[in-house]
């Protein structure tokens, strides 16, 4: 009797009843998810392979739980748990989603809610985010403990999230939110010194991207353009520099570098492979970029530097202003012009304002002019300090500007003007 109390005791604990309490002959009918002459053996619910697009089935008490899988639509949510902060997420996971939108648009995702186990170098549990399908794409971020990450924004239609948790600390879990954009790629700038990438940077840029920018600084002033990484598909991809008023049609328009603020600008360059060009110089204060992706284009990425430069070629009539003229001016700088007339006239060069540190020699922060096309020209004058001058004449078609600054103090630099004067009209007054 003892023995029969035992086992419908034990059938109360374990799950199972006793239809035929016999102390030698019993038979167990299970609940459900149980199995086995005692109802001991747990049924594996994922043993049919349940779960779909990727999503990792973990077996329960009769049901399954399940992470991970490819989540489609313009925007969306993604808990884990299904209730994060009221639940806790399991040990020893490894779960991989990928959200997808459409192929034309980038996806923004937020997260409302956010609570992994604490590390400093993420290492226990965490949350890794890819730019793309697969976990080989550049990573946006890796993200554990309680601080909730900023937003992420993804370049391609897709990105990757890989959940990993250890065997112990398991917390409440997180929560994200996606929604779906048009790309912005490109834009204006007006800084004197910067840097422009590809989409994505320093990951793959995407297929079907078009990006333009324009750089536009004050009057007077130039750009110079150099390429730190330059590395697309031939063919494909490419980047367009321009100037003027040209336009240029391809079948496969490349990056593309204008000397000017718009696609009808004189062509500078264009470039579609690794090799790195030499710094671009810009003609006026205005360059335009172009960077376009095909459609099937899978190659990888170019960044870019910009800053203000001055100086240049000059002839008849205008103004030569330091640069930032009238505020402070740049230090460390070396500016040269080199104003060239026509045959039989020389240049007539007059300071408007002047207001250069000033030193004994004038060693450090001056103007100088020589008398001729070139540094190695007759020296006519260094010019430094407040004091303006009377009008300088060059004795031939050409004469040569500097401005040059240390990087000790600073000014407000000078104001010029300069035009054509017909050499026998110098003789004759």
């Amino acid at each position: 009797m003892l023995a029969v109390l035992f086992l419908i005791g034990k059938a109360a604990e374990e799950g199972w009843s006793v239809s035929k309490p016999d102390i030698s002959n019993y038979t167990c009918e299970c609940h459900s998810g149980w199995n086995g002459t005692n109802c001991t053996e747990n049924i594996n619910e994922c043993a049919s392979n349940p779960c779909q697009n990727g999503a990792v089935c973990t077996d329960g008490i009769n049901g399954y739980t399940y992470c991970g899988g490819v989540l489609t639509g313009l925007n969306g949510t993604l808990s884990y748990p299904s209730n994060p902060g009221t639940e806790s997420y399991e040990e020893n996971l490894s779960c991989s989603w990928v959200i997808k939108t459409e192929a034309k648009k980038v996806l923004r995702i937020t997260f409302p809610y956010f609570n992994l186990e604490v590390s400093q170098t993420c290492s226990f549990d965490f949350l890794q985010i890819n730019d793309g399908e697969t976990i080989s794409d550049y990573m946006l971020g890796k993200f554990c403990g309680n601080t909730v990450p900023e937003q992420l924004f993804s370049s391609h239609n897709a990105l990757h999230l890989w959940f990993k948790s250890d065997h112990k600390f398991n917390n409440g879990g997180f929560q994200i939110n996606w929604e779906s954009q048009d790309p912005v790629c490109g834009g204006q700038i007006s800084e004197t010194h910067g840097s422009i990438s590809s989409p994505g940077y320093p990951g793959n840029y995407p297929p079907n991207r078009d990006c333009y920018w324009t750089i536009s600084v004050a009057p007077e002033l130039y750009i110079t353009f150099s390429f730190a990484v330059l590395n697309l598909e031939e063919h494909n991809t490419a980047i367009m520099i321009t100037w003027r008023l040209k336009m240029v049609l391809r079948p496969v328009t490349p990056a593309l570098v204008r000397d000017g603020n718009s696609e009808w600008s004189s062509v500078i360059g264009k470039y579609c492979d690794s090799t790195i060009p030499a710094p671009i110089t810009s003609s006026s204060n205005n360059l335009w970029i172009k960077f376009k992706s095909s459609a099937s284009a899978t190659g990888s990425k170019f960044r870019a530097f910009y800053q203000v430069a001055c100086g240049g070629s000059l002839s008849g009539k205008g103004v030569i202003r330091s640069p930032h003229y009238p505020n402070p001016y740049y230090r460390d700088r070396s500016c040269e012009w080199v104003i060239t007339q026509s045959e039989g006239s020389v240049v007539m060069f007059t300071f408007e304002n002047l207001n250069v540190s000033s030193s004994s020699v004038c060693g450090n922060n001056y103007v100088q002019i020589r008398d001729g096309s070139s540094a190695e020209s007759t020296l006519i004058e260094k010019y430094c300090g407040s004091e303006v001058p009377l009008a300088i004449y060059s004795t031939q078609r050409s004469m040569y500007v500097q401005f040059v600054t240390d990087v000790s103090g600073t000014n407000h630099g000078f104001m010029a003007s300069y035009k054509s004067v017909v050499e026998d009209s110098l003789s004759t007054n």
